[in-house]
């Protein structure tokens, strides 16, 4: 994964377990070599991101089209630059130069209409929600890749899911 952490310039590095519970105070370091830190890593909310994203866009003359199925992008190349010049629909045809990708799960069928590669690969699967943990604010998201976890801050608490398929 090393390519795709320069692609994107990630920041990260191992610390020792006395560096992790400096960062993480709650966890056990006593059963680990050490961790891989990112600190730039984080998560969103996406029902608030596509929020403010569609606020944004309706304040600068942008349409939102609801329950619209897209079902192809048409481009145009000039000087060897594609750019979109309209958006296919199961309600017709939208004439437009700009399209945000706000599909989550299904962004890589989109970006591959206008041929982009989106890294992005959905999967379902379980997770809890902690009630709120008393010192567990501002604290970095976990991942543990040999047991297949990630623990994630939710407001107070912790979303607990697992990573395999």
């Amino acid at each position: 994964k090393q390519w795709y952490q320069r692609r994107v310039a990630i920041t990260a590095g191992v610390l020792s377990p006395e560096e992790s519970q400096k960062i993480y105070p709650l966890m056990r370091v006593d059963d680990i070599y050490g961790t891989l830190y990112s600190p730039a890593d984080g998560c969103l909310d996406p029902s608030s991101y596509v929020a403010a994203l569609s606020r944004a866009a309706t304040m600068k003359g942008g349409k939102i089209f609801c329950d619209t199925e897209v079902t192809g992008i048409e481009t145009e190349t000039t000087f060897g630059r594609k750019r979109v010049t309209g958006v296919k629909t199961n309600k017709g045809f939208i004439k437009t130069s700009k399209v945000v990708n706000c599909t989550g799960a299904w962004a890589p069928y989109l970006s591959e209409m206008v041929g982009v590669d989106c890294p992005l690969v959905p999967f379902r699967h379980a997770y809890v929600v902690t009630e709120n943990i008393d010192g567990i604010e501002n604290m970095p998201n976990l991942r543990d890749h040999d047991l297949s976890v990630y623990l994630r801050l939710q407001g107070n608490g912790l979303s607990i899911g697992g990573l395999g398929p």
